[in-house]
């Protein structure tokens, strides 16, 4: 996938939504961020992780995707403001993999993963290596493979055009 289109038509459009519900969602940082963590977690390519149960562009694992609707949304201090959110989008039954074929739905998930952290603010947006650690600490499950070197490769590489 593009990463040009994947940023405007999907990553942005969808944090500024989610925006419009928790104040301060979007970010630049964040957009980069997101695009990022697709980036080097999936290449934009792959939508099912190889041997393992991670699934869409963000590779993101089914039980995290559980946790973050079954447990976190409940107990975040934006609880309505989210129930209000996913109702107006998805008015029937969530489903997993969602975190395929819905985009919009799997950068949501992304970016309240991260949100949880709210206490540990991102860096600037520009310091892409700053952002490589930052996925390297807070999103990435296998550290020693993936690294925030590998982060900062693949976000120039995307962006070099």
């Amino acid at each position: 996938m593009d990463t040009q289109q994947f940023r405007e038509f999907i990553v942005r459009p969808t944090l500024k939504m989610m925006n419009d519900y928790i104040p301060r969602i979007w970010s630049q940082a964040a957009e980069n961020l997101l695009v990022g963590t697709a980036l080097v977690e999936s290449d934009l390519v792959y939508l099912h992780q190889k041997n393992g149960p991670s699934l869409g562009l963000y590779q993101i694992n089914p039980s995290t995707e559980r946790d973050i609707m079954d447990r976190y949304i409940k107990e975040s201090r934006f609880k309505k403001e989210l129930d209000i959110m996913f109702k107006l989008l998805y008015n029937t039954n969530r489903d997993v993999n969602q975190l395929v074929y819905d985009l919009r739905y799997a950068t949501i998930i992304a970016r309240l993963r991260y949100f949880k952290l709210f206490a540990s603010p991102f860096p600037d947006a520009e310091n892409i290596h700053a952002l490589g650690h930052y996925w390297n600490d807070h999103y990435n499950a296998n550290p020693g493979v993936d690294t925030a070197d590998e982060f900062e490769l693949k976000y120039r590489k995307a962006h070099a055009n």
